[in-house]
């Protein structure tokens, strides 16, 4: 993978991510998997707004309001 391609920001957590003895996996838009022995692996991207799809809005238990 092209260096310059790497963000600052993302080659940074990296290089953290390397000393600290994860395993980094890039995909080639740029999201990240950290994986760890022991540990639930960590996905990340190269922007803030990644994030799951919204899907039905969460309604409480015990909830009053009937249909």
């Amino acid at each position: 993978m092209n260096r310059n391609r790497l963000p600052l920001r993302l080659r940074r957590l990296i290089l953290l991510a390397l000393r600290e003895g994860w395993r980094v996996e890039i995909s080639p838009d740029l999201h990240l998997t950290l994986r760890k022995p022991g540990l639930p692996p960590i996905h990340t991207g190269p922007r803030a707004n990644d994030r799951r799809p919204m899907g039905r809005p969460h309604t409480p238990k015990g909830s009053n309001e009937h249909g």
